[in-house]
């Protein structure tokens, strides 16, 4: 009895994991191939397509109500359209049942698996219309168990319409399927507005995506055994179904035109192994789809590597790294799938970590972040910052550095991966690092330029209160406005000293008043008598000229 509950347990746990896996690697937009394209120019092409014939359609509760025939009335191509129709058909009998209906439906020869399915149609919207874009699998049940899913499918009631989407499971053995819970999905739509609309699936080994005009209307997650995995044919088709079980309020005809056709397959998504650093030698491997063929590599740049820069084949040994180079390294895969060509590629450090593993840091005194433009660090004059480098690369560690920075800055002192330096009154400059790596070795590691910032706000003003009845404070500190910079006590103490002087203007540029010599950072300014309105303060400060606005009420 144990041993029967052992491997019931264990064949749980083996399905359960079955659908748990995910397979990204199986559903990545980026790597795909335009495998189908039907744009139903020309005369209907009988390779790509099979038109059914006396097969019998059923509506709902499975009754049949109708045969697909083979018809110029059923199945025609026209004008860059393909046109499928419901018509009228007293007692017809080709499918094996009588019948008062018939209708058109085609299906693709080739089957496709994973991948993204598009289809633009026109659908008609009668009383008793079903057309319907979708995917199943044109298969010997007796081999194989199937998954049908649909796409969309236009089902017309008495006074709305239902877009819906749904996958179904079909078992080996002919048996009976069923519909899958989680993947029906149903929107009120709009049919009436005669316009093409484009439905879409995206199919993955991990869910299915529903799309109406690139809008997302449903995802179905691979959560059970019974999530479609097998290749689809596409079919499309003008079906009929009655409503509250009668056919009586059928209209026909009814024409449903299909505009384009298209499908882009998933191929496995290419994946490189190589080290993440390359001290004097290493190999790199490709693992790619078992479609994929003419694969050939390629090493950039030629001056990193004294071995050979290109070949053929998934595997690359023996890489040999130059002892003149050090830095970014990149080997690149080219290879063809189902007839497209395609390019992966994967950069690595040569003799220590990439140039885009190694950036700089940079903050000033008081801890605040330095101003970055386009990725470039710009400094302000006169002012003390501490630059750090940082590894990103964990693999890879740097120790030992060594700064060269700019002759006119003043280095007060380094400390592991960080050096303190004052700009003075040139900012900008180069700067590099040179530190011994993983593999041994002392190199350059990063070199940058730093920029000079030209709105540093080296002082700025503040009005405490503004607005203001009487009275306010006029205060000086030292940073900018804007980001509101925290002041080091070296800052603080500068300011307690700090010798300086301001004009005030009305909105007439007339002086209102002036104030000189003051000492400190705060001057209380009364405005008892002033005028209702804004007044502009124009502050000197040592060289810099500092300007505020003040606001006066009654």
């Amino acid at each position: 009895m144990k041993k029967i509950i052992l491997i019931i347990s264990i064949i749980i746990l083996f399905s359960q994991n079955l659908f748990s896996q995910s397979y990204p690697r199986m559903g990545n937009p980026n790597w795909v191939t335009n495998d189908f394209f039907e744009d139903f120019n020309g005369s209907f092409d009988r390779s790509v397509w099979d038109v059914f014939h006396n097969w019998c359609g059923a509506g709902s509760q499975d009754e049949i109500i109708f045969s697909w025939v083979d018809s110029p009335y059923t199945v025609n191509q026209n004008y860059g359209n393909l046109y499928l129709s419901a018509r009228a058909s007293e007692n017809y009998t080709g499918c094996g049942t009588s019948v008062d209906f018939i209708s058109g439906q085609v299906a693709t020869k080739e089957d496709f698996h994973y991948g993204i399915y598009e289809c633009s149609a026109t659908f008609d919207y009668e009383h008793g219309s079903f057309p319907a874009f979708w995917l199943t699998y044109r298969i010997d049940c007796n081999v194989s168990h199937r998954a049908e899913i649909d796409i969309v499918e236009l089902k017309k009631k008495d006074s709305d319409s239902d877009l819906d989407n749904n996958a179904f499971y079909k078992p080996i053995g002919c048996g009976k399927g069923h519909g899958i819970e989680d993947a029906w999905h149903q929107t009120n739509f709009d049919w009436e507005d005669e316009d093409p609309h484009t439905f879409k699936c995206v199919y993955t080994p991990d869910y299915i995506k529903f799309y109406v005009d690139n809008q997302l209307l449903h995802t179905y997650n691979n959560n059970s055994y019974d999530f479609p995995d097998t290749r689809e044919n596409i079919y499309l088709s003008q079906q009929l179904w009655q409503y509250n079980g009668s056919v009586d309020n059928i209209v026909v005809p009814q024409t449903s035109i299909f505009h384009w056709v298209k499908v882009k397959q998933f191929f496995l998504a290419p994946e490189i192994t190589c080290p993440d650093v390359i001290c004097t030698t290493g190999n790199a491997s490709l693992d790619v789809d078992e479609d994929a063929y003419d694969i050939t590599w390629s090493l950039y740049p030629g001056s990193a590597f004294t071995s050979s820069l290109s070949g053929t084949g998934k595997t690359v040994n023996n890489i040999t790294a130059s002892g003149n180079y050090n830095g970014t390294g990149k080997i690149t895969f080219n290879f063809k799938v189902r007839g497209e060509s395609f390019s992966a590629e994967k950069e690595f450090g040569v003799k220590g970590p990439r140039y885009e593993d190694i950036s700089f840091g940079v903050v000033d005194s008081g801890d605040n972040p330095a101003n970055q433009y386009g990725g470039t660090w710009v400094l302000c004059p006169n002012t003390t910052y501490h630059i750090y480098v940082h590894n990103d690369l964990s693999t890879c560690s740097t120790s030992n550095y060594s700064w060269t920075v700019p002759a006119a800055w003043t280095q007060y002192y380094t400390y592991q991966n960080m050096i303190s330096i004052n700009t003075n009154s040139s900012p900008g400059g180069p700067i590099s690092v040179n530190a011994n790596t993983c593999c041994n070795n002392n190199v350059t590691i990063i070199s940058d330029y730093m920029g000079t910032d030209y709105n540093c706000g080296y002082y700025y003003m503040t009005f405490t209160p503004n607005p203001t009845t009487s009275e306010t404070t006029v205060e000086i500190l030292k940073g900018n406005e804007k980001e509101k910079k925290v002041m080091s006590s070296e800052d603080l103490q500068e300011l307690q000293n700090l010798e300086w002087e301001f004009d005030v203007y009305d909105q007439s540029q007339i002086l209102k008043a002036s104030n000189k010599k003051i000492k400190g950072n705060k001057h209380k300014l009364k405005v008892n008598g002033w005028k209702k309105g804004v007044y502009f303060i124009r502050a000197k400060i040592k060289d810099e000229i500092v300007f505020g606005k003040l606001i006066v009420e009654k």
